[in-house]
């Protein structure tokens, strides 16, 4: 025998179940010239005896004996409790007990009498037999561990999480997938469910289905990974869709779905946004008067510049107030700012809401009015007569008077100018 063959040779144990006491003593003979540990017994329950001591890897047994159980009712139950492999030694061989035995899933069926080469050969291959079932087992444990862990990591993930195979059949959802869309059913009933009647519950659950539907369909097609693509649910919340195709040796193999709970952060963008906007409309409004400021003006002013109609002319007023300073000095300055205020009233009265309205500084204003130009000439009038009206009813310690000045825009020349 070679290295391979004495090493498993003297680590197997084989049981010898044999009512024909020479004919076990015979086959031990054979074992131990083999090499093998063995141990004959000549009925069920001596068998079931010395296999829990022994737990042996292999069963030498006859078909019939006496006793309670035969032989094929003990093989059974050894290969059930113990594992062992069977491999039948018999003269047996009528269609009956040929199906009978077939239930034990037997390595040999040998008949009597058979020759010591016969039998080695038998065993050597039940052997290589049980080796295989052994590495089997253990890779199937280990797969099924890896299966396990990867389940419950899964399952702690608060990400809701959908598998589905080539064929759109969902492999696997966890309990956050169930949670995040309200689904009462047990994550296992998801599985081998058809993945375009899922997507359809899931569709029943937005606020607009038809939106959902698009995204689905595009993002599935999608050759590469598609991440933060946001859909709103009927209860208002906002999730984040990611899809990403697998792929077996450059052949698709499924895909991973991901549903991500987005509500609070686009709660605190939005706040974000605003408190921007907000921000970004104090830079372009004088807090004084309400009026643009000197930075809206002028941001503004070129956009308005831009849509006016070629058959109006624009028109750039600049407006002073007079002996504000006056005002400031005898009154003091929160007059002075009542002043600009009124001032900066009269002059939204005087234009229209579609004319560029500012306050440049203390007491300048500028206005970017589109108009005809056999009106530019009628502004000022019409200001100083508000002024007037103002100055005749308003009861104030004090009198508000402006200087204006017009000029009109010629195409590309610069506002400044």
């Amino acid at each position: 025998s070679g290295d391979r063959e004495v090493s498993t040779a003297a680590s197997t144990h084989i049981l010898v179940v044999e009512n024909d006491r020479a004919a076990a003593a015979d086959l031990q003979r054979q074992l131990r010239e083999l090499g093998f540990h063995s141990c004959a017994v000549a009925s069920a329950a001596e068998a079931m005896t010395r296999a829990r001591e022994l737990t042996p890897d292999l069963a030498l047994t006859d078909v019939r004996f006496d006793g309670t159980a035969d032989g094929i009712e003990t093989a059974l139950e050894l290969r059930e409790k113990f594992g062992t492999g069977i491999i039948f030694l018999t003269a047996h061989t009528d269609d009956a007990t040929l199906e009978r035995a077939r239930q034990t899933e037997p390595y040999g069926y040998l008949i009597k009498p058979a020759s010591p080469t016969a039998v080695r050969a038998a065993i050597e291959i039940s052997l290589d037999r049980r080796a295989q079932e052994a590495a089997l087992r253990a890779s199937e444990s280990a797969l099924l561990q890896k299966i396990t862990h990867l389940s419950c990591a899964l399952g702690h993930v608060p990400l809701a999480v959908q598998l589905e195979d080539a064929n759109r059949r969902v492999l696997h959802v966890n309990p956050a997938f169930c949670a995040v869309f309200g689904f009462e059913d047990a994550p296992a009933s998801f599985c081998g469910l058809d993945a375009a009647s899922l997507a359809g519950r899931i569709q029943s659950r937005c606020l607009s289905p038809h939106v959902f539907s698009l995204i689905s369909d595009s993002v599935r097609h999608a050759p590469e990974p598609v991440t933060g693509v946001p859909f709103t649910l009927r209860d208002g919340r906002v999730l984040e869709l990611e899809h990403i195709p697998i792929f077996d040796q450059g052949r698709p193999s499924g895909r991973l779905w991901t549903f991500q709970d987005v509500t609070e952060r686009e709660r605190q963008r939005l706040e974000l946004e605003q408190v921007a906007d907000g921000r970004q409309r104090a830079l372009l409004t004088d807090e004084l008067t309400g009026l643009n400021s000197r930075r809206g003006f002028f941001q503004l002013a070129a956009t308005h510049l831009k849509l006016h109609r070629r058959k109006q002319t624009a028109v750039l007023f600049f407006v002073d107030v007079n002996d504000l300073k006056e005002i400031n000095d005898r009154h003091g300055h929160s007059t002075g700012d009542e002043a600009i205020r009124e001032v900066a009233n009269c002059l939204r009265a005087t234009f229209r809401t579609t004319d560029l309205v500012a306050r440049l500084s203390g007491d300048e204003f500028a206005v970017l009015a589109m108009m005809a130009r056999e009106q530019i000439g009628q502004v000022a009038g019409q200001l100083n007569s508000r002024l007037e009206t103002f100055n005749s009813t308003a009861g104030r310690p004090y009198r508000l008077a402006v200087s204006v000045g017009g000029a009109e825009y010629r195409e590309g020349e610069p506002l400044d100018a």
